[in-house]
């Protein structure tokens, strides 16, 4: 099963020519939708293993009316998703990993389901650079294998009032 599909690209940096930031993108995938879900979400982890910061500015799918970078926080009894603030900086040789519960790309408004099999192009938006990545889709069992419990439906389970504000349009 292929789990990993890895994308490298150099980015010259405007202040020192030597100055570069490589960033690779691993570990792309995303579970399927079940009927009547009107959002999806995607994990990738980002390694920024060149020599200069890099910085993230956005990501954008033709899948969604909107797609955003988001998170968790603890609210009292409820856990809300909100859009993580950009841009988020990444220093030489640190990572960021996108995972079921924590940090992840969020696919607000889904023109169709994501069904087991497919493939989603999502681009990665840098400052002065995009990079394309194809997102596997796995069942859902697999997302049972990864976290140990069942997936929730981010329809009604999590609290999305705050994405009014919020959108990111990329």
């Amino acid at each position: 099963m292929k789990l990993v599909i890895a994308i490298l690209a150099i980015f010259g940096s405007s202040s020192l020519a030597s100055s570069q930031a490589m960033i690779q993108l691993v570990e792309a995938f995303a579970f399927e939708t079940t009927p009547g879900m009107s959002n999806g979400a995607a994990y990738i982890t980002i390694n920024n293993t060149g020599q200069a910061e890099a910085k993230l500015v956005g990501v954008s799918s033709g899948l969604a009316e909107h797609t955003q970078i988001h998170t968790h926080e603890q609210d009292g009894d409820i856990k809300r998703m909100v859009a993580v603030d950009l841009p988020v900086f990444l220093k030489p040789g640190e990572q960021l990993a996108m995972r079921p519960g924590g940090i992840h790309i969020m696919f607000l408004g889904i023109k169709r389901p994501m069904e087991v099999g497919d493939q989603i192009t999502v681009v990665i938006q840098f400052e002065g650079k995009n990079l394309e990545v194809d997102v596997d889709v796995f069942g859902l069992q697999m997302f049972e294998m990864l976290t140990g419990h069942s997936p929730h439906n981010h329809n009604a389970d999590e609290d999305h009032s705050d994405h009014e504000g919020s959108h990111h349009n990329h």
